[in-house]
């Protein structure tokens, strides 16, 4: 009786969903690319309970992020963490949080392609297909600055 209940207990638990919220912007290829790839591993290693937000105001998110995290005893945020006040009511309730944006840095542990690689890949394509002038157009800070300053380095090393 005791092996029976010790399994069914077991099952129950095996089962429990982590309770995640999910901050991307839903609007942006980037922010649904994120969310479709913590679904599909969500799949494949068993589903957690998700909260998606994508408010479009800041105080909203913040407003929202905060109730939920208090309503529904959140283990963790996972989410393109852009704003100081997000990553401040964030640490203040106590909850981990992984950054998948990686653009500011608030301490939180960060998963984010390789943008240097991208530049390289992305000057690389030009060059094989036969292209000889180049222009580079995006913000000089954060992954667009290493994503930049990668494409120029590639070009130079390439003869350009």
């Amino acid at each position: 009786m005791e092996r029976a209940l010790a399994g069914i207990l077991e099952r129950i638990m095996s089962r429990v969903q982590e309770r995640v919220i999910v901050i991307v912007a839903a609007n942006g290829f980037y922010g649904r690319e994120v969310a479709k790839g913590i679904i599909d591993y969500c799949r494949s290693h068993g589903w957690w309970d998700m909260l998606f937000e994508a408010s479009t105001t800041e105080l909203l998110m913040v407003k929202r992020v905060l109730a939920a995290i208090e309503k529904r005893k959140t283990a963790g945020v996972i989410g393109q963490i852009h704003s100081p006040r997000i990553a401040q009511a964030i640490v203040a309730a106590g909850v981990k949080a992984v950054d998948v944006s990686g653009r500011f840095e608030f301490g939180f542990p960060v998963v984010r392609c390789d943008y240097r690689a991208v530049g390289e890949m992305a000057a690389a394509h030009l060059v094989e297909r036969g292209i000889r002038e180049f222009a580079y157009y995006g913000d000089t800070r954060g992954y667009e600055g290493e994503l930049g300053e990668s494409f120029e380095r590639c070009l130079k090393d390439a003869g350009f």
